[in-house]
């Protein structure tokens, strides 16, 4: 029989001839080589949480505190061998929370980053994890390059741009911006637009100059998003305040919209064209349980939601308004709003 617990130490036991010891201790395994792969995880990561042996008894599976999925060949072969192998069952997973999560528009591939100290890019169509890479500082925010080939991750000290190369993460310019939360490529991938508090600085991708410093915000902002275009971009926050910038007229305010009650989460601009007259319509989530649409800094529509929504996404050619649930007793709803938006949902 097999056993395992809070050390992180597999033990393979054998039936003994003895009668005063019935079994004898075959094997012992140490999961402390996957903790180094699994990066700065602290103690008792590796403790395991339940074990299960395949019905041909070659292979053992275990969970472990850090949500890794592992294997281990019972083969007596392997067995025998002075060091046995453990190996993910599928890849290697994030071990805490995820804290930021982006989509590549021209190659099918997501970033993750998280508390365990790592940024990972997954193969959406694959269904694999292609590269994982641990770092000395935690990761808060993390944007992909519409190209594919660049990072823009948030780190605890400083704001780091990156080469995504074939198999590493490599910096290649780092800016003076700790622990940033929020951070966006424009659509085009020419500008790029990063939270410093309560400013929201706007930078060029290739040189890093400085293109503006869009000011406003009395908090915490907590989201931004590029118009269609790329001429605005637009923000939300703590303080209730909803705000679109004109980026080629160096950051000046274009419209304004608060509710200073609220602390808004989220939110999306849908560009339209109707009679040559081109329009921005925001959609905002916040704690008042509502789903807002704004434009040309009023509020033109209010849905109720019947609970606090956390994030929004627009789908592609604007099909459908995605929204998160974020209410504690409720986790991980995901609604599908009709968009133009009618109130229903599935």
């Amino acid at each position: 029989f097999v056993a395992g617990g809070e050390g992180g130490i597999i033990r393979v036991y054998e039936r003994s001839d003895d009668t005063k010891e019935m079994f004898r201790k075959a094997k012992d395994v140490k999961l402390d080589s996957v903790a180094e792969k699994g990066g700065h995880l602290g103690p008792g990561a590796n403790a395991i949480t339940a074990l299960v042996v395949s019905p041909s008894e070659e292979t053992l599976v275990m969970a472990t505190r850090s949500s890794q999925l592992l294997q281990l060949s019972l083969n007596p072969s392997d067995i025998s061998k002075e060091e046995s192998q453990v190996d993910n069952v599928l890849t290697s997973f994030h071990s805490g929370q995820i804290l930021g999560v982006d989509v590549c528009v021209r190659k099918p591939l997501v970033v993750t980053c998280g508390i365990d100290k790592s940024v990972r890019i997954w193969n959406y169509i694959e269904r694999t994890q292609d590269l994982c890479k641990h770092f000395a500082e935690e990761a808060f925010s993390v944007a992909f390059h519409p190209s594919g080939f660049h990072l823009i991750v948030g780190f605890s000290d400083k704001l780091r741009l990156m080469n995504l190369l074939m198999e590493d993460i490599r910096t290649y310019k780092e800016i003076p911006i700790k622990a940033c939360r929020e951070c966006r490529f424009s659509h085009g991938g020419q500008f790029f637009a990063a939270v410093n508090s309560n400013t929201i600085q706007v930078y060029k991708t290739y040189t890093c100059e400085v293109v503006c410093n869009l000011r406003g915000h009395q908090s915490k902002v907590r989201s931004v998003c590029w118009t269609q275009d790329d001429s605005k971009l637009v923000s939300t926050g703590n303080d209730g305040a909803v705000y679109e910038y004109d980026i080629i007229k160096e950051g000046r305010r274009f419209s304004d919209w608060a509710q200073k009650t609220t602390h808004f989460s989220c939110i999306v601009a849908h560009s339209s064209t109707d009679n040559n007259t081109h329009t921005n319509t925001l959609y905002v989530v916040g704690s008042d349980n509502m789903l807002k649409e704004i434009q040309g800094g009023k509020n033109i529509n209010s849905l109720e939601s019947n609970a606090m929504l956390g994030q929004l996404a627009l789908a592609a050619q604007a099909r459908a308004l995605f929204a998160g649930v974020a209410e504690q007793d409720m986790p991980g709803p995901l609604r599908c709003y009709n968009f133009p938006l009618d109130g229903e949902y599935a």
